[in-house]
């Protein structure tokens, strides 16, 4: 299965548990993803590329997220999906869908870090340019 095909199962799946948690009966979110599926081919392409850069960078960077890590952010999800709190956790007690976050907050841990470090080699760069100069 392709890269592409499994960020494609992973929007449908985002968009019908969007869907259902907002009370939408399971054949109109069958419709709606269906009627969505060429927005969500190319959104999953995309999606893919950036993946594809992204997990490099933290394979390179070494960033771990770890199954703590991943049930504290679905603890945290389920506290605030309010009255759908069961649909919330049913939705995390299948595990493609905690790899998928597992997954997710690896790939923002790798921004995070990388934006940190950009930002403090900036501020760096600024302090040690002369006053009055543009350090660009």
């Amino acid at each position: 299965e392709s890269l592409i095909a499994r960020e494609q199962q992973a929007l449908e799946a985002e968009m019908a548990a969007t869907l259902e948690a907002g009370g939408l009966p399971n054949e109109q979110v069958a419709e709606q993803v269906r009627a969505n599926s060429e927005e969500l081919k190319a959104r999953a392409e995309k999606r893919a590329r950036n993946a594809l850069i992204i997990d490099a960078l933290a394979d390179q960077e070494n960033v771990e997220v770890g199954d703590e890590e991943v049930a504290d952010r679905i603890a945290a999800m389920v506290t605030r999906s309010g009255r759908q709190r069961e649909q919330m956790a049913g939705l995390y007690s299948r595990e493609e869908n905690r790899t998928a976050l597992k997954r997710s907050m690896r790939r923002e841990k790798t921004l995070d870090l990388l934006l940190n470090r950009a930002q403090s080699e900036s501020e760096s760069v600024a302090t040690q340019a002369p006053s009055g100069s543009n350090p660009l």
